[in-house]
């Protein structure tokens, strides 16, 4: 079995460290003037250097070779060559993520603390993904790394530093790891090809630290995929056969409907790519990219180059950069934000993606935004039915007297709850707050908020509440127990009243004082007359 690059391949010494310098010069100074911190903090993503400058510090604290005023150690005295192998007695690394227990740290770190060191000066305990101790681990482990004994030193790294408690933080020298540039990167990719003994073309180069995303051990990865295609002269072609079209492909493509404004090809487009396995949260990640660039471009001096995106697409994304202007592009960033953050919890991994396209495009029954007065991307509001005023015909004393009468009855009489089957509520009060409940449903289920987005209420009679939404498979999904209990409970908190649900796939009449429900008709609205041969919707009587 052979090893992997970036194992067979990992820095041995601070001058081989890919980015990372100003971390770099500020440890070789510790190291070179005694000044060594009891307790270190790697924060920053994976794949950058975090273990690797760990396992290098070490190194250059227990060398046996070091010269006095260098940093470097010489990886070839005992003390190195042992912490190379990951032998060494005096170097502990610990993976916090399966040592999460307190019974974990007080056996391994506070216990072994107090082992003297046997030949090396120092004893340190690494410590990757420290985030997933747990609590008690944490409390354990706090003494003792605040007071540690004078051998000891302590490297934590971690990937979620606002998940490591601010005590711990406190006690540690804190270093940030970014994003390796992509020149940097760029000269690993080459240098390791050429150690393997691979030419790759310059495209590759690219593609291969696009895929990286500044991270050196994804890049490695990749490479080291490449490599398994056995072949030493790598080009695009062949590169196709590894790595076939990529996510941000897809992306383009919707980005190209949401600029034309065609729901239906692009909610089309996100079920094709749910469907093809495309991970909906990495794929919203992809989009965010893009529209960063795009907005970069629109509003910096940085313009979008091929390397940013493939070259295949390149032209297409300079399309979307005259179409998609700085408003529209703010307002497609807020909502992509808005759909990572609930896609996490959603039953429905791309319902978010396909809220966002709703809100982004408007209002499906409008082909134009100058037809509604509304904003782009937004979905104009039902206009409440007006209610007729009432008509005061009552003298002044009879109204005095009507008042008192009804005043004494309501003492007389003690106030029945209404049954289910009793309860109506005005339309214009339905609509008042329709907005307020469907903000409210996101206390039962996230997914719930965003299958009410763009709903309408039609009325609420004999204890039953209808409403419309606009696709089939919405009205569906609302007829589930979960969700419409929790629906149901919502109505309860905002209305006060226990209803029956029942979700229509439609538009209310517009004109109509009872608020009913009006049957689409597809042949007044061709979005929906597509939506409907897409989705296999049906028309409500």
């Amino acid at each position: 079995m052979s090893l992997a690059l970036y194992r067979k391949y990992r820095p041995q010494t601070f001058g081989e460290l890919v980015g990372q310098q100003p971390i770099r010069i500020t440890l070789e100074q510790q190291v070179k003037s005694g000044r060594v911190g009891h307790a270190y903090l790697f924060v920053g993503p994976r794949g950058v250097g975090k273990t690797t400058t760990a396992r290098i510090l070490a190194k250059a604290l227990n060398c046996e070779n070091r010269k006095a005023g260098d940093a470097e150690p010489c990886n070839t005295c005992v003390s190195c060559t042992s912490i190379t192998k990951g032998s060494s007695l005096n170097i502990l690394e610990i993976d916090a993520a399966s040592h999460t227990g307190v019974d974990n740290v007080r056996e391994v770190i506070i216990n072994g603390v107090h082992v003297v060191t046997q030949k090396d000066k120092w004893k340190i305990f690494i410590i990757d993904e420290v985030h997933m101790l747990s609590t008690a681990a944490f409390n354990a482990l706090l003494k003792t790394l605040e007071e540690p004994p004078r051998y000891v030193v302590f490297i934590l790294a971690t990937t979620e530093s606002h998940k490591v408690p601010a005590t711990i933080i406190s006690r540690c020298q804190r270093f940030d790891f970014k994003l390796v540039a992509q020149d940097a990167l760029t000269k690993r990719v080459r240098l390791l090809a050429d150690y393997e003994g691979m030419k790759l073309t310059d495209g590759v180069v690219e593609r291969v630290v696009r895929e990286a995303r500044g991270s050196v051990r994804d890049a490695e990865s990749v490479l080291q995929q490449l490599a398994s295609l056995e072949e030493k002269n790598i080009a695009d072609e062949l590169a196709d056969l590894l790595f076939p079209a990529s996510d941000m492909e897809a992306v383009v493509v919707w980005f190209e409907s949401l600029a034309k404004k065609n729901v239906a090809a692009a909610i089309d487009h996100l079920e094709a790519v749910h469907g093809a396995g495309i991970d909906a949260g990495a794929f919203l990640g992809d989009a965010l990219y893009l529209a960063h660039h795009l907005l970069l471009a629109q509003t910096s001096a940085k313009k979008i180059a091929v390397a940013d995106v493939d070259a295949k697409i390149f032209p297409r994304v300079q399309e979307l950069q005259q179409r998609l202007h700085v408003e529209r592009l703010l307002r497609l960033v807020a909502l992509l934000y808005e759909a990572q953050d609930l896609v996490r919890t959603s039953t429905i991994p791309q319902l978010p993606a396909e809220v966002a396209t709703v809100k982004f495009c408007g209002d499906l029954s409008q082909s134009h935004d100058e037809d509604t007065g509304n904003d782009p991307g937004t979905i104009p509001k039902r206009a409440a039915t007006p209610q007729p005023q009432k008509t005061e015909v009552l003298q002044k004393n009879e109204s005095v007297e009507i008042e008192k009468a009804e005043s004494d009855a309501v003492q007389a009489e003690p106030i029945q709850p209404k049954k289910e089957g009793d309860i109506s509520l005005p339309l214009a009060r339905l609509q008042e707050k329709w907005h307020t409940l469907v903000t409210q449903t996101k206390k039962y289920n996230h997914a719930l908020q965003f299958l009410l987005e763009g709903s309408t209420p039609f009325a609420c009679e004999n204890g039953c509440l209808t409403f419309g939404v606009g696709y089939k498979m919405h009205a569906d999904k609302l007829r589930d127990t979960k969700m419409r209990n929790a629906l149901v409970r919502a109505v309860e908190d905002v209305y006060g009243v226990t209803v029956r649900i029942l979700p229509e796939v439609g538009k209310g009449a517009n004109g109509l004082g009872n608020g009913m429900a009006h049957p689409m008709q597809p042949s007044d609205d061709l979005h929906l007359q597509e939506l409907v041969k897409k989705f296999g919707g049906q028309i409500i009587e």
